[in-house]
C-alpha cells in the first residue's frame, strides 16, 4: 500500500532525528478540546442534571466522566429558550464507557441549539435489542480522536450508531449536523445504515476517523445510508456489510436532491450480496469525486470491496457520478464514472491511471552547499509542526506502489514537497507555514536503505510551498 510506504519513509526519518511523527494517522483531529466551564457533580447523571438547571446561552461546558456509567432512559441535550451551547464530554484517566443497558430509546438526543463534542476516552455503547439509533442528532455532534460509538442494534430503522436529521415529511424538520473529526463507529447494526443513517434533512461531514464492521441486516448501506448531504474529506470506511446495495455507502437522494462529495479518504473491505461493494448510487442521486480511493476486486483481500456487481462502484439507472473540482459552490466536471469492479483513485478531480504523480503546482525545499561526498546520493524529507505533516520526495506511483527520491548534484538538490493528509494520501504542498525539517540521505533510491545520514533544520518558514536552506545552517545527526 502507498500509505505503508509513506509511513516507512517517515518512520525511517523519525528514527534518525528522534522526532515525533505527527498527523500521519487516520484519526483526523489531532487535538482535544475540554475547555469551558467545568460542570460540578460526582457522576455523569449529576452533571447532566446540573446542566438542565443551570445552562446558559452562548457558553461552552466541560463535562469530565470519571467512571463507567449506565442509563436506561434517553439523555436529552435540550434546553428550552437557550441556544449556542457547547458541551464537551471527556473521559479522565482511561476509557470511560457510557452505556444504554436497556430500553428502546437513544442514549443521547441532541436538540437544535446544542453542540455535543465526544472527546478523548469516551465510548458510547448500546445494546442488541434497541429500535433506534444510539445517538440522534438534531443539533450538532462532533466526534474527536479517542471517542467511540459501538454495540447498538436498531431493529426498525436507519442508523445503528448515529441518526442525523429527520425525513422530509417529519413536521419537526430538524436539520442535524454530524462532524466526524476522529474516533470510531463500529460494531453497530440497523435495517439500513448500520453505522450511520443520514436522513433527508441531515448533514454528515467526515474529516477523519473510522467507520468499520457495521451491518445493514436487510437494507442498504452497511457503513452509511445517506439521503441527506454527505461530504467525505478524510478517514476510512471499511469492513462493513449490507444485505442490499452499498456495502460501505448507499447514496439515495431521490427525494432530496442532495449530493455526496468525496474529497479524500478511503473506502475499502466492504461487502454486499447485491451491488456496490464500496458505493451504491441510486436513481436520481448524485456523487462528486475530487480526491480519494474506492478499492475494487483487483486488490488484496483486506483492501478490496466485494459485490456480485460493481465491487468498487455501482451506479443505478439515473444516478450520476462525476470526477471533477469544486470551487465554492461551482462544480467543474472532468467526466462521468459508471459501474466498475476495479479500484477508483481520484487525484485532484481526475481518475489516476496508475502513472506517477509528479511535481508541479507544488513547492520545493532547496538545499545547497551539500558536502561533495554526498553528490549522486538520494534525499527525502520529513517535516511537521504538530498540525500539518509534510514529506519530500520526487514522485509517487500508485500502480507500482513506489516512491522515488531526487538525487544530489553539484552540492545541491530541489526536493518536491507533499502534504500528508489524514488518510495517509498525499497532495502537492503549496501552502505557508513554519516547520521543523529533517533531510535524510540514502545511498540508493530506497527508503529502507540501511546506510543513511541526515541533517536537521528547526523553524523553517515555507512560502507557497517552498523554502531553502544551506547545509551549513543545519545540525548533522
Amino acid at each position: 500500500m502507498i500509505k505503508k510506504i509513506i509511513l516507512t519513509a517517515i518512520l525511517a526519518l523519525a528514527l534518525v532525528f528522534g522526532m515525533a511523527v505527527v498527523g500521519c494517522g487516520g484519526g483526523g483531529d489531532s487535538t482535544s478540546g475540554g475547555g469551558g466551564t467545568p460542570v460540578p457533580g460526582n457522576t455523569l447523571a449529576e452533571k447532566l442534571a446540573w446542566l438542565k438547571e443551570n445552562v446558559a446561552s452562548n457558553t461552552t461546558y466541560a463535562v469530565e466522566v470519571t467512571a463507567d456509567e449506565s442509563f436506561t432512559a434517553s439523555q436529552r441535550f435540550s434546553y428550552e429558550g437557550k441556544s449556542n451551547i457547547t458541551i464537551n464530554l471527556k473521559g479522565t484517566g482511561t476509557m470511560r464507557v457510557i452505556s444504554l443497558s436497556s430500553g428502546n430509546c437513544q442514549l443521547f438526543g441532541i436538540e437544535p441549539g446544542v453542540t455535543l463534542e465526544l472527546d478523548n476516552n469516551i465510548t458510547l455503547r448500546g445494546h442488541s435489542n434497541n429500535t433506534t439509533a444510539l445517538v440522534w442528532v438534531g443539533g450538532t455532534l462532533i466526534m474527536k480522536n479517542g471517542s467511540k460509538i459501538t454495540g447498538n442494534t436498531n431493529k426498525e430503522n436507519w442508523g445503528g450508531g448515529v441518526g442525523v436529521g429527520t425525513g422530509v415529511d417529519d413536521e419537526q424538520g430538524y436539520t442535524g449536523t454530524f462532524i466526524m473529526k476522529g474516533g470510531e463507529i463500529s460494531g453497530n447494526t440497523a435495517h439500513g445504515g448500520g453505522g450511520i443513517g443520514v436522513w433527508d434533512t441531515g448533514t454528515f461531514i467526515m474529516e477523519g476517523g473510522k467507520i468499520s464492521d457495521n451491518t445493514a441486516t436487510d437494507g442498504a448501506g452497511g457503513g452509511i445510508q445517506a439521503s441527506g448531504t454527505f461530504t467525505m474529506t478524510g478517514g476510512e470506511i471499511s469492513g462493513n456489510t449490507a444485505h442490499t446495495g452499498g456495502g460501505g455507502v448507499n447514496i439515495d437522494h431521490a427525494n432530496t436532491h442532495k449530493t455526496f462529495t468525496m474529497n479524500g479518504g478511503v473506502i475499502s473491505g466492504n461487502t454486499t450480496v447485491t451491488a456496490g461493494g464500496g458505493i451504491f448510487v441510486r436513481d436520481n442521486s448524485t456523487a462528486q469525486l475530487i480526491n480519494g480511493t474506492i478499492y475494487g476486486s483487483n486488490e488484496s483481500a483486506t483492501l478490496k470491496n466485494t459485490a456480485p456487481s460493481g465491487a468498487a462502484l455501482y451506479v443505478a439507472g439515473t444516478g450520476t457520478v462525476q470526477c471533477g473540482t469544486l470551487s465554492g459552490t461551482t462544480w467543474t466536471s472532468n467526466g462521468s464514472l459508471s459501474t466498475t469492479n476495479d479500484t477508483i483513485r481520484i487525484v485532484n478531480g481526475s481518475v489516476s491511471d496508475g502513472n506517477p504523480i509528479t511535481p508541479g503546482n507544488g513547492g520545493t525545499f532547496t538545499l545547497t552547499n551539500i558536502p561533495q561526498k554526498y553528490n549522486g546520493k538520494y534525499t527525502g524529507i520529513e517535516a511537521g509542526n504538530g498540525v500539518v505533516s509534510l514529506m519530500g520526495a520526487q514522485s509517487f506511483n500508485f500502480s507500482t506502489q513506489t516512491i522515488t527520491f531526487p538525487r544530489i548534484s553539484n552540492g545541491s538538490v530541489n526536493i518536491p514537497m507533499w502534504r500528508i493528509k489524514n488518510n495517509n494520501a498525499v497532495e502537492k504542498y503549496s501552502g505557508n507555514g513554519t516547520f521543523d525539517v529533517g533531510v535524510i540521505i540514502f545511498n540508493s533510491n530506497n527508503p529502507n536503505d540501511d546506510s543513511k545520514e541526515a541533517v536537521y533544520f528547526s523553524s523553517v518558514t515555507f512560502s507557497n510551498g517552498s523554502a531553502a536552506r544551506s547545509w551549513n545552517d543545519g545540525q548533522e545527526r
